[in-house]
């Protein structure tokens, strides 16, 4: 799970023409930096996720962490980007497809209050 960082103050600073070209734009990266099996999804506000079938825990770290990379080196039109990961496993972290999503907005939530730009995994 991954949301951009500051996203609101984007949007209050440019524009939510702005904030949404954003959000199309990392979609499209997560996109191109995935497996073609790879499931993204966008949640709700600046959220976006990413199933990784057949991936170990420590896989999906690798994973987050390369993407963070890539969405930080990106030139966004309106400045620099970043974004934090919450990663959580199936079944060492959860027990079903609801407490995997909880699991990993808890990572997500570590992730922020470590300070943003960064990858958390429980």
């Amino acid at each position: 799970m991954l949301n951009v960082d500051h996203f609101k103050p984007l949007n209050d600073d440019h524009g939510s023409a702005a904030g949404d070209e954003v959000l199309r734009e990392i979609a499209r990266l997560l996109v191109k930096h995935s497996r073609s099996f790879t499931i993204i999804a966008r949640l709700e506000g600046d959220g976006f996720a990413a199933l990784l079938a057949n991936t170990p825990k420590a896989g999906a770290v690798t994973y987050s962490q390369r993407i963070r990379g890539v969405i930080a080196a990106h030139p966004f039109a309106h400045g620099p980007v970043t974004a934090s990961f919450g990663v959580a496993g199936l079944p060492a972290d959860a027990a079903s497809a609801n407490d995997l999503i909880a699991a990993a907005h808890r990572a997500l939530g570590d992730a922020k209050r470590l300070g943003r730009n960064r990858v958390t995994a429980l």
